[in-house]
């Protein structure tokens, strides 16, 4: 953040360095050359042009987006989110939301069941202490809305918390089961019409799975269908004076989500939820998104933002390399990471696509190599990753650049 004091002892940067991220401009750095290794850099530029880009889509078919900042929790983007014209910003947990209230957020979906003790309480004195801040929370149980009824009751707030009902999916996780349900957990969120106030339902298709596949999406649509039916019983029992919405929308069925809103044809405003639009990712959000390299049509492409840049440290054997990036460094549950280029000791670049990563350890990665390939213990290769939240978790302070490669700051992560 601005003003803060970066220390050495962030794996992220040199040594010998102490000041603010505002002086790093100034430096000159080079990931290849001037900061420790591996490293994960973020490009600026790219992440701009995908925030607009999204931001542009979402305006375009009337949708509000919130995005869900558990992706990157890296105040650093959310301000641009915001700035690009982002509705509101979405959290999975307390500790998340009260990161978002100190650094100044003033509306936020909390896109969870908060249910126990602690939370319920705590959530009730943020709101009577910052008299400002919108908070719209989930329920899929007659335990969950009583205890958030109780927890506003008992607090010093003269405001009610506003509510979604979940509505899931048989096998998924959480959410009613049925639209009657999801009617019937509505008439109670109602009935506690003193510290509760009804908006609407949400949602969230991308529980399914990740896939464009012609009979995945039919499965994806249909459950979007009866996301629908339950947004159309419940908006009969929501105060006329309350907003009404229906929430739902990943980063990558977001298109479906818009269209199956539209057949909807009520007054209600949909709001999106995609989190990891703003960087991307060179894995599965780039093979499945609508706006990844491998989709159909001419769509304008969001871009990868994110690189780990990591030095091979031993050849020792025929055909293969071992690199100085693992576990600690990148994700690996959603597909090992590709390598877009290999920068030379003698300065060149070249593409990576014949160097294929098999496996990975806490420290290393292990990178097969063709036998005419001449990669040099030194080389460093630039990595990109698959599923961009498994990765911010892992930096609490990442490089910034900008698209030409130098280093321009830093952003913080909240975990």
């Amino acid at each position: 953040m601005d003003g803060e004091v970066m220390r050495h002892f962030e794996k992220s940067l040199p040594g010998d360095f102490h000041g603010q991220s505002s002086e790093i401009a100034e430096l000159g750095w080079l990931v290849t050359r001037d900061v420790p290794l591996p490293n994960l850099v973020l490009n600026r530029d790219a992440l701009i042009s995908n925030i607009e880009l999204f931001q542009k889509y979402m305006d375009d078919h009337g949708a509000l987006l919130a995005p869900h900042v558990k992706a990157t929790m890296c105040p650093e983007v959310w301000n641009e989110q915001l700035a690009a014209g982002a509705w509101a910003l979405t959290v999975a947990t307390l500790s998340q939301l009260e990161v978002c209230v100190a650094l100044g957020v003033s509306r936020i979906l909390l896109a969870n069941e908060i249910v126990d003790t602690y939370s319920v309480k705590r959530l009730a004195e943020i709101l009577a202490e910052n008299e400002h801040l919108e908070v719209i929370c989930l329920v899929d149980s007659e335990e969950g809305v009583r205890r958030l009824s109780k927890a506003m009751a008992e607090s010093a707030s003269m405001r009610r918390l506003d509510i979604l009902v979940e509505f899931g999916m048989h096998g998924g996780r959480t959410g009613v089961r049925s639209i009657g349900d999801v009617v019937s957990l509505a008439e109670s969120v109602a009935s506690h019409s003193e510290t509760l106030r009804l908006v609407g339902v949400e949602g969230y298709e991308g529980i399914l799975g990740v896939s464009r596949d012609v009979a995945f999406l039919t499965v994806v649509d249909d459950y979007l269908k009866s996301w629908v039916s339950a947004i159309r019983a419940v908006l009969p029992l929501i105060e006329s004076s309350a907003p009404h919405l229906a929430s739902a929308g990943g980063s990558i069925y977001f298109d479906r989500v818009i269209d199956a809103f539209a057949t909807l044809g009520t007054d209600c405003r949909l709001v999106i939820r995609s989190g990891c639009y703003a960087t991307h990712d060179s894995g599965m959000f780039d093979k499945a998104s609508p706006f990844g390299s491998a989709a159909p049509g001419e769509h304008p492409l969001l871009t990868p933002a994110l690189r780990i840049y990591a030095a091979v440290i031993s050849r020792p054997e025929s055909g293969l390399a071992i690199v100085g990036a693992g576990l600690r460094d990148i994700p690996v549950s959603e597909g090992l990471p590709v390598v877009h280029a290999v920068h030379a000791a003698d300065g060149s670049v070249r593409e990576g696509g014949a160097l294929h990563p098999r496996k990975a350890n806490d420290q290393h990665l292990y990178v097969d190599v063709p036998d005419d390939d001449l990669l040099a213990v030194g080389d460093v290769l630039e990595l990109g990753i698959s599923h961009p939240c498994a990765v911010f978790e892992r930096w609490r302070t990442l490089l910034v650049s900008n698209g030409d490669g130098q280093i321009v700051g830093t952003a913080r992560t909240y975990f």
